[in-house]
């Protein structure tokens, strides 16, 4: 099982969600947003924990991968620069 992190929880981000419920293969354990107070409903009924930024998601050792459905490309751009050691990580960015 591949453990998921989901940064960005608005539309897409929860349809993605959504989307994987009851998958066998991969399954969103950790989300954050800009605002917290509008995803904190969402985040109890689907069992998120909680991340206080990305520093705390790409830390976390039981995260083996991460989500981004932010609204602007700079965001995901800012958030996907560092990647995490020894991994390899593939970039796909939606066509507008």
């Amino acid at each position: 099982m591949i453990n998921v992190a989901i940064v960005g929880l608005g539309r897409w981000g929860r349809n993605l969600v959504n989307s994987t419920s009851g998958s066998t293969m991969l399954r969103f354990t950790t989300a954050n947003s800009r605002t917290r107070q509008s995803a904190d409903a969402y985040c109890r009924e689907k069992s998120l924990r909680w991340a206080a930024d990305l520093d705390q998601i790409l830390n976390d050792p039981a995260i083996d991968a991460v989500v981004f459905a932010t609204r602007t490309a700079s965001t995901r751009i800012r958030c996907a620069a560092p990647p995490l050691p020894g991994s390899t990580y593939s970039w796909k960015s939606p066509s507008l």
